[in-house]
């Protein structure tokens, strides 16, 4: 495919009560890693940057959370991948 016909998506900023809801969430998971001796699972939307474009894509991810890192926002699951909270769009536990 040519590139300059590749399509990417705009990152969408969150609003100040989206931001909000977000950041009542973050804790949540903290409590739920620390807390449980298995590894709580997520359903994640975040935005993917484009390497070669202004723009990028939304992904959506399914993982087992290893650990919350609070002080460089982001979270690290067990596969290996770590996402930071500022591409995040939104995200839900999974029983």
């Amino acid at each position: 495919m040519d590139e300059t016909a590749r399509l990417v998506d705009s990152k969408i900023e969150l609003s100040e009560d989206e931001i909000e809801t977000l950041n009542r969430k973050i804790p949540l998971l903290l409590q739920k890693v620390n807390n449980s001796e298995d590894y709580p699972k997520i359903k994640v939307i975040y935005f993917v940057p484009d390497q070669r474009k202004n723009g990028g894509s939304y992904v959506t991810k399914i993982g087992a959370v290893k650990r919350v890192d609070d002080i460089f926002r982001q979270i690290l699951f067990t596969d290996g991948t770590n996402l930071k909270i500022s591409e995040m769009l939104d995200f839900e536990l999974i029983d």
